[in-house]
């Protein structure tokens, strides 16, 4: 069976370049030139035009509140259609097992730094910083939510937002999600919740707006540190489990061991126009200058802990400082203000009534006041970063996105410059080019770590340089986009197998190709995603070859009142070394132990609408009960389960 799904993911690939010899661009990386300009309007990544059924709903990110986005309602969309956040992002996410447990990316992405990190990601995904709330611009109450249920009670999705204009030129909008998942194994519990509230307002002249935002992110964890073996069945033939409360952990459940993550950010931003910039009746407005002031306030703590950790020596190793317990705790306390001047015009956007930047020029000083507790010691320092944009359209058809920042205090040297660049080929395509350079200083998890009040480790390690390039080609025309990415890595740091940082002494290099092309055949759709990656070194453990297939039935039926897609989903990955999890300190760390074999995961999916309410209902992870093959790892020791079911049910108002 393994070959089969393997034969049928190479033809995808090779179909590909036969079609398309001479394809070539990239993008997909790190980008933050890019920033508030490619987020979208919900349109899926296939380029086909959404069916847009809602009242006309705006929103904008708060890094360029100039640029709006129509918020399109399409049909059966894939954010509806994946209630797992971790294989939402084109290049999905492996986690320990089940949804809302940890996760990192199955390619290598460079995140953008600025500064002091505590560099605790592990969560990330199931979290709403400041810079991802949306500001909404609307003229009835928009309400929209989505639920979610697995075998059990525990198992559930939850996400409700909320937008309403009020008088006095004022607009208030809420964002919850909830993920919860009670696992199949002992003492595995993920509950991850996300809650913000906004708004904003602007005086009758618009001349003045302001923006505020608070976001609490939670995540609570009960950690097993894994399978310590995976038991036969009752008759002892084949490696499942009848019975998951059963099967041994590494961690035992008297540990009580646990992870929780709290963090509550508290935003204000307001732009002052020093010109009578006014907009006509086609959304072209004049040039205008503008005082920029952006106040955040940010408070998190991380709080690890094991009651008996010397009933699992092999697991802590010299994390073990003290035989009555295990304890690693966080407090982390930033103030931060910038301060930046801005001059820019708008245009009116390829979407009905919106509004695009045409150019922005901005430069800005930001100061960073933080105050670090990682016990036993307390630390408190100041950093300054000068920080600049420029973002210019000289035609309708070219883009040219920049971003620099370069630290002058605390974290002197570190920097960041980018560039992103957009050409529209018309009916031929669309060309994207980027380039990013960035210099940071190692995060606090990298660099000291305290256990119980003892010292475990403190390094002096150079900063890491990251260089990276890459482009992208599209011909929404027949739904082709293909991607290259080419990132050259000094000073890289790691985890290795005991869990601590080293830093490679050599440079690594990682290049992906992605090439994506969907087929259509009246109602039937063939969606297909391939991406090859290699990289120079073992230190990054990423699978070689990626593919994700989706092969459905789309259209309506019972005499048009039923909108329905029905199908499998297909996620292969070739063999690789994956990580495991040091839940003590969060990373994903090295680990010789186990190599994957070919994973083809395979889902049943059937989705239904009718008018704003949608019903979905799903069968993951199949296939294993028919080929009575082993379990399938993302994680070292974190397996899949075998064939579970979930339910979906999402709906929307605009009154």
């Amino acid at each position: 069976m393994k070959y089969l799904f393997l034969f049928i993911s190479f033809f995808f690939t090779l179909s590909l370049f036969a079609q398309f010899p001479g394809a070539g661009g990239g993008g997909g990386g790190f980008n933050p030139a890019s920033i508030g300009q490619n987020r979208g309007g919900g349109a899926p990544s296939s380029g086909k035009a959404p069916a847009r059924d809602t009242s006309l709903i705006y929103y904008f990110y708060l890094d360029n509140p100039g640029q709006d986005y129509l918020l399109q309602d399409t049909v059966l969309e894939p954010y509806f259609l994946q209630y797992d956040v971790t294989r939402r992002p084109a290049l999905q996410y492996g986690h320990l097992g089940l949804p809302g447990t940890a996760a990192y990316s199955l390619s290598h992405n460079l995140r953008f730094r600025r500064g002091f990190d505590v560099g605790m990601n592990q969560f990330d995904l199931y979290r709403t910083g400041t810079s991802e709330v949306r500001y909404y611009k609307v003229e009835q109450a928009y309400t929209r939510a989505f639920f979610s249920q697995g075998t059990t009670q525990e198992e559930t999705t939850f996400g409700a937002e909320f937008a309403r204009e009020f008088k006095g030129n004022f607009t208030l909008s809420a964002d919850y999600r909830r993920y919860s998942n009670e696992g199949f194994y002992q003492n595995q519990l993920a509950n991850n919740s996300a809650v913000a509230l906004n708004g904003w307002i602007h005086s009758d002249s618009d001349r003045y707006r302001a923006f505020f935002s608070a976001t609490i992110n939670k995540n609570d964890h009960l950690e097993n540190g894994g399978i310590a073996a995976l038991p036969q069945n009752l008759t002892g033939t084949r490696d499942t489990i009848d019975n998951p409360v059963l099967a041994s952990i590494k961690l035992p459940v008297a540990s009580e061991a646990q992870n929780r993550y709290t963090e509550r950010a508290f935003n204000f931003k307001h732009f002052y126009k020093l010109n009578r910039a006014k907009t006509d009746t086609l959304n072209k407005g004049q040039r205008a200058f503008t005082l920029v002031h952006d106040a955040n306030f940010t408070a998190a703590t991380y709080r690890y802990t094991d009651l008996t950790p010397t009933a699992s020596p092999d697991f802590y190793n010299q994390f073990i400082t003290d035989s009555r317990g295990i304890r690693h705790y966080i407090k982390y306390q930033k103030v931060e203000n910038t301060f930046a001047v801005s001059t820019f015009k708008t245009t009116r956007g390829a979407q009905k009534n919106t509004t695009e930047q045409k150019d922005l020029l901005e430069v800005g000083l930001l100061h960073r006041y933080n105050i670090v507790r990682q016990e036993p010691i307390t630390e408190r320092f100041n950093e300054v970063f000068a920080t600049g944009r420029w973002q210019i359209a000289p035609g309708e058809r070219l883009r040219l996105n920049t971003y620099a920042h370069l630290g002058l205090l605390g974290s002197i040297g570190d920097y960041t410059a980018s560039g992103n660049l957009s050409f529209d080929l018309g009916k031929v395509g669309t060309l994207t080019a980027h380039v990013t350079q960035q210099l940071a200083r190692p995060t606090l998890i990298q660099d000291r770590l305290f256990t119980t009040q003892q010292t475990v480790y403190v390094n002096d390690f150079r900063k890491t340089l990251s260089n990276e390039i890459g482009g992208s080609y599209t011909l929404p025309a027949i739904n082709f986009k293909a991607e290259v990415n080419y990132q050259l890595l000094d000073n890289y740091i790691y985890f290795d197998t005991l869990g601590l940082p080293q830093q490679a002494e050599t440079a690594i290099s990682v290049g992906r190709l992605t090439v994506q092309q969907n087929f259509k055949a009246g109602v039937f759709h063939l969606d297909n995603r391939v991406t090859l990656q290699q990289t120079s070194s073992e230190f990054i453990r990423i699978p070689p070859l990626y593919g994700v297939h989706s092969l459905y039935f789309e259209g309506m039926i019972f005499k048009k009142a039923m909108y329905t897609k029905i199908g499998f989903d297909l996620r292969l990955n070739s063999p690789f070394s994956p990580y495991a999890y040091q839940p003590l300190h969060g990373q994903f760390i090295q680990q010789d132990d186990r190599r994957t074999n070919w994973q083809p995961i395979t889902d049943f999916f059937m989705a239904f609408k009718v008018k704003k309410f949608r019903l979905l209902l799903r069968y993951d992870n199949f296939v294993p009960l028919i080929t009575r093959e082993d379990y399938y790892f993302q994680v070292d020791d974190y397996p899949l389960p075998y064939g579970y079911f979930r339910a979906a049910i999402a709906w929307q108002f605009v009154d």
